[in-house]
């Protein structure tokens, strides 16, 4: 008996110890992060995210002699360049144009104000991914571009406008048009 109670207590005094040599342990966590717009940051040509105005230059009439005819797009004429930036780490974008098209070929946009005495008669514009011209994209927004936003978390594409006529006969005068535009990020 006296072994048991003598056993008893050492084990008590034993356990005691155990929990006073206790260290407490203190610490800091830093916690960094960044809070992004669930889209990107939209930039046209320098001119912010909406509303941007390109300029297409001053042609003669004389150089569209055949329907089809294209000019412009050199020298800076008709282009814009789309750029995001701040954009989340990963994922995807589709992009679409659409506007007022030419009845018979939704490449084709109409001028503004077709109506109007001062507008150019028989030509149209067309607009391409500058990398590729070799077929205009549709204006009807029936076209999806898709690209992949890297980890960059920027993407630039840039696309190219050109008058074409649409008639033999192309008459002088305002040559203005409205291209609208959705970006969707997935």
């Amino acid at each position: 008996m006296k072994m048991t109670v003598f056993s008893g207590a050492l084990f008590l005094c034993m356990a005691t110890n155990a929990f006073a040599a206790s260290v407490s342990q203190q610490g800091v966590i830093k916690l960094n992060g960044y809070i992004y717009p669930s889209t990107c940051e939209l930039d046209i040509n320098g001119q912010g995210p909406k509303n941007a105005t390109i300029q297409m230059g001053r042609f003669p009439t004389s150089m569209f002699n055949n329907v089809g005819d294209e000019v412009g797009g050199t020298g800076g004429n008709g282009l814009v360049k789309i750029s995001l930036k701040n954009c989340p780490d990963t994922g995807e974008l589709e992009v679409k144009f659409s506007g007022s098209t030419n009845q018979s070929d939704i490449r084709v946009l109409t001028l503004d104000n077709t109506v109007a005495n001062d507008t150019a008669q028989g030509v149209g514009i067309h607009l391409y991914n500058a990398k590729d011209q070799s077929k205009p994209l549709a204006l009807d927004g029936s076209e999806v571009l898709k690209r992949t936003v890297d980890n960059s978390q920027t993407f630039e594409e840039s696309f190219l406008t050109k008058y074409v006529s649409t008639d033999k006969n192309v008459t002088p005068g305002e040559a203005n048009g409205t291209i609208n535009f959705s970006i969707t990020y997935k």
